[in-house]
């Protein structure tokens, strides 16, 4: 379960999982959402990210340690570690010193709450707690030298015991072996880079759902290392015409990294970018007439090759370069 090769389906992806802060599954019901359920593949064969395995983690923690998963934590791991400010629970729902989540699309407000599934997310702490993590693990407080070295050994895929595990290079890794982990959870986001050959650790959290703090946490790294890094653009948002509007907006074909559909509407502000038939779309402001930015995350749209006073092309950029091209649907 720790390294995804379980094959237990990922209940997060059954569930409205942006809607948790707001109405969370109750501890009781979460392990009904994928008990029943057919394994993707048989445990050992495949990698595929499961919350799910988290999750029954937590219970299997709870009922051989006999207490609950925050006394057990907070016995095995926050005390030693010395992370005061780590935990599950709030006393209050506005703390001093707690970010409350964003999801900036529609800028909804989120507090944290003790979530059901705090097996695999839920919990707060602060870029100094999770500085000390990283010092309890050199320095052998939290798990012996043999245990480290299991859980930083890859399974399947770039992936070990609760651990990403890339391949190093220049673009993803600064030329550096890096163990590192993303984080998810309504209204946050975060990123844990640790370097362990430099005892460099990068830590970067945000209550901006979309922040690429990956990004921001690999640029702050190149810095720690005198690397090239990358700026952070500021871009400045216009109002298009209506005429403009009309060229840019329909249905395009994507290839590249991921085929896709996209499905474009918009207003002389703003355009929203459905992908696949998403409910939900990305929100885009215009930059000039065939160029929009998410004011989010680092991502941008160019249309280009006009024709019959429609664009014909679009391509889709991040992190200063372009991963996916498409085209204009002609079917619809």
């Amino acid at each position: 379960m720790l390294s995804h090769t379980s094959g237990i389906p990922n209940y997060t992806k059954l569930i409205d999982f942006d809607g948790e802060a707001i109405n969370p599954t109750p501890e009781e019901e979460v392990i009904f959402i994928y008990r029943n359920l057919p394994l993707n593949f048989a445990p050992g064969t495949e990698y595929e990210y499961s919350n799910s395995g988290y999750h029954l983690l937590k219970l299997i923690v709870q009922s051989a340690a006999g207490v609950s998963y925050s006394d057990a934590l907070q016995e095995r791991v926050l005390a030693p570690a010395s992370m005061q400010n780590t935990g599950f629970k709030l006393e209050e729902s506005e703390s001093p010193g707690i970010a409350l989540g964003y999801r900036p699309n529609d800028l909804s407000e989120f507090e944290i709450d003790e979530l059901s599934i705090s097996g695999g997310s839920g919990i707060h702490s602060s870029v100094f707690d999770l500085l000390a993590f990283s010092v309890a693990l050199d320095d052998e407080t939290l798990i012996r030298s043999a245990s480290k070295e299991k859980m930083w050994t890859r399974v399947l895929a770039a992936y070990g015991y609760g651990w990403h595990l890339p391949v190093q290079s220049v673009e993803r890794t600064l030329g550096r072996k890096l163990y590192f982990h993303s984080g998810r959870t309504p209204g946050y986001t975060s990123c844990f880079y640790k370097f362990p050959a430099e005892r460099v650790t990068v830590v970067v959290l945000s209550n901006n759902v979309n922040a690429d703090t990956c990004t921001v946490a690999r640029n702050l790294a190149a810095i720690a290392f005198d690397e090239p890094y990358r700026t952070p653009i500021a871009r400045r948002s216009t109002q298009i015409s209506l005429e403009a509007l009309d060229r840019v907006i329909g249905d395009y074909r994507l290839t590249g990294v991921e085929d896709a559909l996209l499905k474009i509407e918009g207003t002389p502000e703003n355009l929203y970018v459905f992908v696949d038939g998403s409910p939900t779309p990305i929100v885009f402001r215009a930059e000039s007439g065939d160029s929009y930015f998410a004011p989010f995350i680092d991502l941008q749209l160019t249309f280009s090759d006009l024709e019959n006073d429609r664009m014909q092309r679009i391509s889709v950029s991040a992190r200063g370069r372009t991963y996916a091209r498409g085209y204009r649907d002609q079917i619809n």
